[in-house]
This record gives structure tokens, sequence and C-alpha cells, in this order.
């Protein structure tokens, strides 16, 4: 007898004995391969658009800071320290320095608020200015809460706390809640005529917003889940059909 005519084989068959992955077996285990590559690659571009949209609205927020106390610094600085009551509320003066940043506010509704704080002592915080007193002009359809002249900031951040006492402008990392909503912000000192630091300016974008912002990477991530689903789907038949021709080559 032959040796070789059976080796391996009871019946002679090469394939005899072995366990053989099925042509849809071979199509499935191809198409979830390749999806669950497709969802760690997704998800890895989604996370670090999300990361660079918000990093994005951080650096424009402070560049609508910076661009509010310039018109704070210098004279209007000086002319800001007058304000100490809230009985100033409506004078020509209180105004006078609200006009420029109400005039901001307006090209960049998407703001919540914008307003002026300075600091009377350690840990005493004093909200001057605040454009939603002019929320008529505002237009704004939103629910704000305005703060008069010398209104104490019992939620000073400390990226605030930096700008007045260190002259940075600063954003804050990530969303704080406080009395008037969940938000994000910014901060920008401005001078008085003596270069000296007389207050800062906050700029605080809320929750909504920011996320409203966000769905660009969303729905950049949906589109590659479907197109990648649709090459998984591809590659799994193309993996089935080369199965079942290599099947039917050994039968």
């Amino acid at each position: 007898m032959d040796s070789t005519s059976s080796a391996g084989s009871p019946n002679g068959s090469p394939s005899a004995g072995r366990v053989l992955i099925t042509p849809v077996q071979a199509g499935v285990v191809s198409t979830l391969c390749m999806v669950l590559i497709a969802a760690f690659v997704v998800n890895y571009v989604y996370a670090q658009a999300c990361i660079a949209k918000f990093s994005e609205i951080r650096v424009s927020l402070a560049a609508v800071a910076a661009s509010a106390a310039r018109t704070l610094s210098g004279q209007p600085g000086e002319e800001h320290k007058q304000l100490k009551s809230s009985d100033q509320m409506g004078t020509p003066l209180h105004a006078k320095l609200l006009a420029p940043l109400v005039q901001i506010h307006k090209v960049t509704p998407e703001i919540y608020y914008i307003y002026t704080a300075i600091q009377l002592a350690p840990n005493d915080y004093r909200i001057i200015l605040d454009t939603t007193t002019n929320a008529a002009e505002l237009n704004l359809t939103r629910k704000v809460e305005p703060s008069p002249i010398m209104e104490k900031y019992e939620s000073a951040r400390p990226e605030m706390k930096a700008a007045l006492e260190k002259g940075d402008i600063s954003t804050t990392p990530e969303f704080y809640t406080d009395r008037f909503g969940t938000f994000i912000s910014a901060y920008a000192p401005f001078t008085g005529a003596d270069t000296r630091i007389a207050g800062v300016v906050g700029v605080d974008m809320d929750r909504d917003t920011v996320l409203a912002q966000m769905d660009g990477p969303a729905r950049q991530a949906i589109i590659q889940i479907c197109v990648l689903g649709i090459v998984a789907l591809a590659v799994g038949y193309g993996v089935y059909l080369s199965r079942k021709k290599a099947l039917a080559g050994v039968a």
C-alpha cells in the first residue's frame, strides 16, 4: 500500500479532518475586524477634532476679550474707576463706557455675557459694566441676569484673578457653573492712564452654544462611520467571494 495516498486523511482528501472556515464566516469576521478598526480610528479622529474645536473657541473668546479691553484702556480706564454705585446706572458716564462693549456684543451674538470686573480687596470682586443691562439694544431672545454697578461677584474664577493681578489674558480650561449658568470664559485686563491694571473684561459663552459649535466634528464623524461601514461591508463581501471560490476549487 502507498503510504502517501492517505497521509493525514482517512479518505485521501487534503482538507479532511480540518475545520474549514465557511465563506459566510470569513466575510463576517473580516467585516467585524474592519468595523472595529474603523470605530477606533473614527473615535480618535473625533476626539482630536473636538479638542481642536474647543481650543479654537477659547482662542476666539480671548480675542474678543482683548478687543473689548482695548476700548477701555487709557483714559476710559480712568473713567471706569469713577463708577462706584448702582445709582450711576444709566448716567452719561455709564452709557459712554458701556457703548463700545455693547457694539462688540452686537457683532458676536453667540456670546452670552460681556462685562467688566475689579478687585476691591482680597477675595472681593465686583462687576461694574454689563452689556446685558442694554438687553433691548442687543435684541437678546435668551434669558439673562444683568448685573448692576458694584455687584459682588462671589464666584470669581482663578483665570479672572490672574488677569487682574498679573495682567494675563486667560481662558477657563473647561466648563464651570455659577449662578448665571454654565460657561467657558475669557478675561483680558485693561489699564488706566497710568498703565496700571484698572479692571478686567470678561467674556462668557454658554455650554449650549459651545456644544452647538462643536456639531461639525460630530457630523464629520457620522459621515466617516457611514463611509467606513460601507467599505467594511465591501471588504467582507470580497472575502466571502474569495473564500467561496477557493473552496469551490478544492472541491
